[in-house]
């Protein structure tokens, strides 16, 4: 049993065209964490906390690069997305 479906009157796959509905008060999109430090600050967030609202993430590479070299890359990913993460947590309190 449906209880409430939401009325789409406008469909866009384009970043801009979609900041710019919801920011015009037109409507709402799912962002990225990456991007909610660069949002407008009239934009109101609202963080999804859910275990199944995640994606893999992979680091591809190219070449005989050393695994040390692989791995330290790979960790000072880790600890930027951390440091992003913690920064989206702050702009959402």
């Amino acid at each position: 049993m449906v209880l409430w479906e939401p009325e789409i009157a406008f469909v866009a796959r384009d970043w801009f065209a979609k900041l710019g509905l919801v920011a015009a008060g037109m409507g709402s999109t799912v962002v990225p964490g990456i991007a909610v430090p660069v949002l407008s600050p009239g934009i109101a967030l609202v963080r999804v906390d859910h275990p199944a609202a995640v994606r893999p993430t992979c680091v591809v590479y190219r070449g005989a690069d050393s695994a040390t070299s692989r791995q330290l890359f790979i960790e000072a990913l880790r600890d930027a997305a951390a440091d992003l993460a913690t920064e989206v947590r702050q702009r959402l309190r």
